[in-house]
């Protein structure tokens, strides 16, 4: 005999993305830093640390990677810095960005 199972759709996790220009590996209070980060120190311990992941030394090719899924130069952005405010300069028009659903 087969059981009916009824089957209903996992919630969708809670997620908090965040990106933090500049930060070194010693600057959060769980790598034993003298800088006191309290409540990053507490999202750390109660969350998922990725610690392993490439990342470019610069905000925009980062940023760009973020938001759509691919890597920098997949988009032309891997060798900017800082994209001003009425660049003519971005992602490519066509692009699918993360928020596209």
């Amino acid at each position: 005999a087969v059981k009916s199972v009824d089957l209903q759709p996992l919630p969708r996790p809670n997620l908090i993305l965040m990106v933090f220009d500049d930060l070194g590996w010693a600057d959060v209070g769980f790598h034993d830093s003298n800088i006191p980060t309290p409540n990053i120190d507490k999202l750390a311990k109660e969350g998922l640390i990725l610690d392993r992941m490439y990342t470019a030394p610069e905000c925009t090719p980062t940023r760009a990677a973020l938001m759509t899924g691919r890597y920098s130069f997949r988009v032309g952005l891997q060798y900017f810095t800082t994209l001003r405010p009425g660049s003519a300069q971005g992602l490519p028009p066509r692009s699918t960005s993360s928020s596209t659903d």
